[in-house]
């Protein structure tokens, strides 16, 4: 008991850390860098932009694809890694395998981003 309350404690102590060390100012209208002629979009606005262009909707549903795909495996992921690995830390190994997709993800982001334009502007030549 005594072992939660500490990490309840700490877990409190950097969240505060993060909520408390943001600190966000109005900007004066000298120094708006607001551009005065931005328009704001409603809700509908912006869902009949994305119904209408084909790009978006596709986009959308690849990514409802991919995240379907890859969290569907997460509930059966400790089994595998226990039937491999053993019961000792099955926990600690299982999240470790399961954060290995996060983990490229963030590493190839910059490098898919980059053949995504690239094919983007190969289709619109």
């Amino acid at each position: 008991m005594h072992r939660l309350k500490s990490q309840h404690s700490a877990y409190s102590s950097l969240q505060s850390s993060f909520f408390f060390g943001v600190k966000e100012t109005e900007p004066s209208a000298e120094n708006s860098t607001v551009d005065t002629d931005t328009k704001i979009y409603s809700s509908k606005e912006v869902i009949l932009h994305i119904v209408k262009n084909p790009v978006f909707l596709v986009v959308m549903l690849i990514s409802a694809l991919v995240q379907i795909a890859h969290f569907s495996v997460q509930p059966i992921l400790s089994l595998y890694v226990a039937d491999i690995h053993g019961p000792a830390s099955i926990a600690f190994f299982s999240g470790l395998a399961f954060s290995a997709a996060g983990a490229g993800n963030l590493i190839m982001a910059r490098n898919w981003g980059k053949w995504g334009g690239i094919v983007l502007a190969m289709s619109k030549s």
